[in-house]
């Protein structure tokens, strides 16, 4: 909709002195009250607008079923509410620099094409049941589409000038007995009107509100699971490095002269530990980076990633510390490339998590083999699209006790190691954000396989 927070010029612009300038500034507030009803939640305007252009013309036509009807005696008036809701019907082709009046017109449609047409013309006609259904009609639907405040201005003005203008066109007309008889009958149904819309605003309010304790809750937990993920990821390298500090420590010979030595139980025994070390530190310097450029791209806005499955797949091979021998065991496929919508750093940190348990499990293997592949999988017609990433190891397996509760709660085989269990719970819970799911099929001694379902037909939440 449209701003309705008055600019620093309108501000600027004292308010004219005495009793005429108190009226203005009340009316500047009732107006200020109605913008700021109208400014969020759907567009109750121009659904009324509607509303009105289609039963104005429809109702002109009833009078032409009853034996005794005069054509004309309201088309100039009833044309020009017709414009008035036609205007606020259109309210998307209105110019932008003309959009500032919008709520002025939609007021004056409301003023002039429900209490005043409603009242003027049953006071023309002489009353009867037409005239008293319109008065019902049109309390109504302004109780619902305004404050309290402008409710009760609009049926003074409104009721007011009617009443004004039908006295100086027909001075010596009568005002029909059963109009003033419903009177009664008019305060009892705006104030049902306006307490069951008062109720009903309430309801929603607290839904609201609801609602955001709910999403509330929903980000700290997804939260409280990144940082759960963050500090399961970093332990463990962390924990190999100080392992290879300290083993470094204690090859030392403590009775080198001048330069350090160190004793070995094989040859290449202390560059070993010292690349492990190396590329653990690596791997964490990719996670915080990571999260690092999330960091930034959310200061700006650009928390959306929209890559492929090669992609992804291109940046793990480019990015993680695999060691020579872990790299040449790796294959890659691509068989139908996908879109995946959502974190970068999420999902390139659930591929990882995956990885690194597969190379995990493949240590103690004579033949190591892991095999990345993306693909997609098309439903029935009119279903969803499903794209997938497998990763495939030929490491030790998982035992069957341990395969049912991997992506439920946090399991770890690694706890010697620093692993904490979070790892494939936070990768179900990334793609479940994304409509996607994790699936893990394994058996001991015959490898694992990690299935990563991503759901393309949708936004990711």
């Amino acid at each position: 909709m449209y701003d309705s927070k008055p600019s620093a010029r309108q501000r600027a612009v004292p308010a004219p002195a005495g009793g005429r300038g108190t009226l203005l500034n009340g009316a500047a507030r009732l107006f200020r009250h109605f913008e700021e009803f109208h400014s969020f939640g759907p567009p109750r305007l121009k659904y009324v607008g509607w509303m009105g252009v289609v039963g104005y013309s429809l109702f002109y036509f009833i009078r032409f079923t009853r034996s005794t009807y005069s054509a004309d005696d309201d088309v100039p008036l009833r044309l020009l509410v017709l414009v008035l809701f036609a205007g606020t019907a259109l309210q998307g082709l209105w110019p932008e620099h003309r959009r500032r009046y919008y709520f002025c017109w939609a007021y004056a449609t409301l003023l002039v094409g429900l209490p005043f047409f409603a009242v003027y013309t049953g006071l023309q006609r002489g009353g009867g049941i037409p005239a008293i259904s319109n008065c019902f009609i049109a309390i109504s639907v302004v109780a619902v589409l305004v404050d309290w405040r402008n409710f009760i201005a609009m049926l003074v003005v409104g009721v007011g000038t009617a009443f004004l203008a039908f006295r100086l066109g027909h001075p010596q007309g009568a005002i029909p007995r059963d109009l003033l008889a419903q009177i009664p009958a008019y305060t009892l149904i705006a104030i049902v009107n306006y307490v069951f819309k008062y109720s009903t605003e309430q309801v929603e309010l607290e839904r609201a509100l609801h609602d955001q304790q709910q999403e509330n809750e929903r980000r700290l937990a997804t939260l409280g699971d990144t940082l759960g993920f963050m500090a399961h990821e970093l332990n463990t390298p962390l924990a190999t490095i100080r392992t290879a500090a300290s083993v470094v420590r204690a090859r030392r010979l403590a009775d080198a002269a001048s330069a350090a030595q160190f004793t070995q139980r094989r040859a290449g025994e202390i560059d070993a530990i010292l690349d492990r070390a190396d590329r653990a530190a690596m791997y964490c310097q990719t996670l915080v980076e990571s999260f690092v450029q999330s960091a930034r791209a959310i200061a700006t806005n650009k928390t959306s990633f929209d890559g492929s499955a090669r992609g992804l797949i291109a940046s793990l091979l480019a990015e993680y510390p695999f060691a020579p021998h872990e790299r040449a065991v790796v294959s890659t496929r691509v068989e139908q490339d996908f879109s995946i919508r959502g974190r970068r750093d999420l999902v390139y940190m659930v591929l990882c998590t995956v990885v690194n348990n597969a190379l995990h499990a493949m240590r103690a293997v004579p033949r190591p083999e892991l095999e990345i592949v993306a693909g997609v999988r098309r439903q029935d017609p009119g279903g969803e699209t499903r794209g997938w990433i497998r990763v495939r190891d030929s490491g030790s397996g998982i035992p069957e006790a341990v395969l049912a509760k991997l992506t439920a709660e946090p399991v770890t085989t690694k706890a010697a190691e620093g692993g904490t269990g979070m790892g494939l719970l936070f990768c179900r819970r990334v793609l479940e954000s994304m409509g996607g799911d994790v699936a893990i099929h394994s058996h001991v001694g015959e490898g694992t396989t990690v299935l990563l379902e991503f759901d393309t037909s949708r936004d990711p939440a």
